[in-house]
């Protein structure tokens, strides 16, 4: 997936959420990354631009964002901001067994 972020661009990362009627995903913004996942909080990060410099925010996931196998705060919390930087691995949530089929249950890794 790539973007192209500016000086005032932010990326919210999130689950997808179904369509009430036909119960498929709607589809992201320019500005969204969504995914189908059990393991992603609904507004799970975000990605902004500072300064020049990119960073990454947890939003009060559960399951936690990580960076270079690190997770960036608690359950349940906001994280400050972290840079990024060439060859940073994110990941967004920890794999788990049971739940709902046809759902992911694992994490995502960038």
């Amino acid at each position: 997936m790539e973007f192209t972020l500016n000086g005032s661009a932010v990326v919210h990362i999130g689950r997808s959420i179904a369509v009430e009627n036909n119960k498929r995903p709607q589809p992201p913004s320019a500005k969204q990354m969504t995914f189908r996942s059990k393991v992603v909080s609904r507004t799970h990060a975000e990605i902004f631009v500072k300064d020049s410099k990119v960073f990454i925010r947890d939003l009060e996931s559960s399951s936690g964002t990580f960076l270079n196998s690190r997770r960036l705060c608690g359950p349940n919390q906001r994280s400050q901001p972290f840079q990024l930087h060439d060859n940073d691995i994110i990941q967004l949530g920890v794999d788990y067994q049971g739940g709902t089929q046809g759902i992911q249950k694992r994490s995502f890794i960038y």
